[in-house]
């Protein structure tokens, strides 16, 4: 069967909406097959999901970032990248959070919760209380479901901005610290998770090489 209909776009990162208009018609090919004709043309988008889309990109970017409280029982994004049980119960402590919360219920109200869940996919910045930071991915944040998240692969860092090494992976290259004593807290850090390492002053204030220690 013939169809017409309009489609609206809206991408919610970028604060931006588009609307096609789009049709279908069956028809033989030249073997005698039934296929489907589709075609798509750019159409007029209403003001109002234009000014939705922005309205909600604003919001989106109060969403993005999350302060974790030492109260949440993580104290750090040490344990996170280290620890991948650790990540899976940090969904439940997500799901719970007052600011993630109200600031996706906002973004699905503006659009009246009539389409997919506007925080899909995108990714959000954790920051915890020793200054640390790593970044997860929302598989879903509707109302009513159990929010998703999955670490990216990397992210982790400490509050100087040096990578913190997932579960696996070794510490070694160049390093820059504010002070002697976050480089012991690194360090601490590391030994905590039995990474073994080599610490090399570079002579530069707060620079140094680190390079791992074989296991064996």
């Amino acid at each position: 069967m013939s169809s017409a209909y309009t489609i609206h776009l809206v991408s919610i990162p970028h604060g931006l909406a588009g609307s096609f208009y789009v049709t279908s018609r069956p028809q033989l090919d030249r073997f005698g097959e039934l296929e489907t004709i589709v075609t798509a043309s750019r159409s007029t988008t209403p003001q109002s999901l234009i000014d939705q889309a922005k309205r909600a990109q604003s919001y989106m970017h109060l969403a993005k970032k999350t302060r974790v409280p030492n109260s949440s029982g993580y104290r750090s994004a040490w344990e996170l990248a280290q620890n991948s049980s650790s990540r899976d119960r940090f969904d439940d402590w997500a799901a719970q959070n007052d600011s993630l919360k109200y600031w996706s219920a906002q973004l699905i109200s503006i659009f009246g919760g009539l389409f997919y869940d506007p925080v899909a996919g995108i990714e959000l910045l954790f920051e915890f209380e020793d200054g640390s930071q790593l970044i997860m991915k929302a598989a879903t944040l509707r109302s009513g479901t159990k929010l998703r998240l999955s670490y990216i692969r990397h992210s982790a860092i400490d509050s100087d901005g040096n990578r913190i090494p997932d579960a696996g992976s070794s510490i070694e290259g160049t390093y820059q610290f504010s002070s002697q004593y976050k480089l012991e807290q690194y360090i601490q850090k590391a030994a905590e998770y039995g990474i073994r390492l080599r610490v090399i002053q570079t002579g530069v204030r707060g620079r140094v090489i680190i390079t791992p220690i074989d296991r064996t």
